[in-house]
């Protein structure tokens, strides 16, 4: 059976109802699988879940509550079904359906389950039966269609916000970056100091395709009598796996805490060669000075000394330059012959912001 709907001179047409999967895991994530919207022979099958849940449900919709444990503690996971025919749920392991009113079930799982299929009854069955609602223990769960959509995927940032009394720094981008929709379906804040966390946004129930984002911004009250404030902002989403999770710090002192302050470490010299050798008018190589320590290696002046430094004449840009670790300059070094003739012996002195005397490097000339 299909349904078609026309308004003017157009016309829809989608398949008739299918099954709806349930699945979740412990750290509380519900995923739904195939499309939000299902046309069925009685109307549209929408499914919808919020943060708060309403306190009367529409006549025409079927609220579901999903009760499961989370590392010992129950937690509720609701959804609105707009559909008005009885249902029933399979669950691959132990459950108790509890009715709270005519169109509200709440279906809590008792035994290690993963997941639950909703389908349409296919009667209403006699008058003293289950009623609008029933449910039945599987093996495994009947197969449903694979979501069309494609595989959502999700980017939050940043992953650790900061707030002070002033507010906190920055809003939670929450972006959409895989092929299919991806669905925000709630968000909490869990940990020691919760309470002094509120979030604030209008996420709930969108659809991000990829690219698309939305903001969440959140209000910080530091505790009474200053000190630091620490939760986790939890985004709970369609995806397969564990929510997403932001940290959430607060200094109630007023300052936003900062990373701790590194202090350098201790800087190294390499000089090579350690004896430099020239002839005619030049020097065999450069000199080669080469930082090795864990803080930034400062050259402040080069020298000659010695009885033939008149010989010898620096050439570099060495002077004043912070070497970071593996970082090197080169110095090289002009030689002028003695007029007699004779051996040149002298000292290339290099100053640097080490600990100790100066580094040496000995110079023949001939």
């Amino acid at each position: 059976m299909a349904v078609v709907s026309a308004t003017g001179f157009q016309c829809e047409y989608k398949p008739t109802a299918l099954p709806i999967k349930f699945t979740f895991d412990e750290n509380g994530n519900v995923d739904v699988s195939v499309s939000h919207d299902i046309v069925t022979p009685i109307g549209v099958f929408e499914l919808s879940q919020s943060v708060t849940r309403p306190r009367n449900v529409p006549p025409g919709q079927t609220m579901l509550i999903i009760r499961h444990a989370i590392a010992g503690v129950l937690k509720d996971s609701w959804f609105q079904l707009r559909l008005a025919k009885d249902l029933v749920f399979s669950v691959d392991g132990g459950s108790r359906l509890v009715e709270q009113s005519d169109n509200a079930a709440t279906l809590e799982v008792t035994g290690p389950a993963t997941g639950v299929v909703v389908q349409e009854t296919e009667d209403d069955g006699p008058d003293d039966g289950p009623g609008r609602f029933s449910t039945e223990q599987v093996d495994a769960l009947p197969e449903v269609p694979d979501d069309a959509d494609g595989a959502a995927d999700i980017d939050v940032t940043p992953s650790t916000l900061l707030c002070s009394a002033d507010g906190c720094e920055e809003s939670v981008t929450i972006s959409g970056t895989g092929d299919g929709p991806l669905r925000v379906t709630s968000v909490e804040v869990l940990g020691p100091d919760a309470d002094l966390f509120v979030p604030s946004h209008d996420c709930d129930g969108r659809e991000l395709s990829a690219g698309e984002q939305c903001s969440l911004t959140v209000d910080f009250t530091p505790p009474e009598g200053g000190g630091v404030a620490t939760a986790t902002l939890v985004i709970h989403q369609n995806l397969a796996g564990p929510a997403s999770e932001i940290d959430l710090k607060g200094d109630g002192n007023g300052l936003v805490p900062t990373p701790e302050t590194v202090e350098p470490g201790e800087p190294g010299i390499a000089v090579t060669p350690s004896t430099l050798l020239c002839a005619g008018d030049r020097c065999a190589e450069p000199v080669t000075i080469r930082s090795t320590g864990t803080g930034p290696l400062k050259v402040t002046s080069v020298e000659v000394v010695g009885p033939g430094a008149g010989s010898f004449v620096p050439s570099h840009d060495c002077d004043g330059r912070e070497l970071s670790a593996d970082e090197e300059c080169s110095l090289a070094v002009d030689f002028t012959p003695p007029e007699d003739g004779g051996v040149a012996d002298a000292t290339l002195v290099i100053h640097q912001n080490l600990a100790g005397p100066p580094t040496e490097v000995a110079l023949q000339g001939s």
